[in-house]
C-alpha cells in the first residue's frame, strides 16, 4: 500500500566499495523509499527472501522485502 512502511529492505550482491557509498546514503534511502531499515549484503543467501534482480550502473543487484 502506498501509505505503508516497510520494515526492511535489503539489497544484496555489493561489493565493499558500493557498500561503502551506499552506506553514506541509508537515511535519506529508509525516507525515500519509506522503510525503517535498509541493509546491504555482500551476497543473497545470507537472506531467506524472494529477490528482484536491478541494474546499478553496470552491475546487478538484488532487493527483497522480507515478508
Amino acid at each position: 500500500m502506498p501509505g505503508d512502511i516497510l520494515e526492511t529492505v535489503h539489497i544484496a550482491e555489493l561489493d565493499d566499495e558500493s557498500i561503502e557509498l551506499l552506506g553514506l546514503y541509508l537515511k535519506e534511502m529508509e525516507e525515500l523509499v519509506r522503510a525503517k531499515k535498509i541493509y546491504l549484503d555482500r551476497t543473497r543467501e545470507e537472506i531467506k527472501a524472494k529477490w528482484h534482480e536491478n541494474q546499478l550502473d553496470d552491475k546487478k543487484i538484488y532487493i527483497a522485502i522480507p515478508q
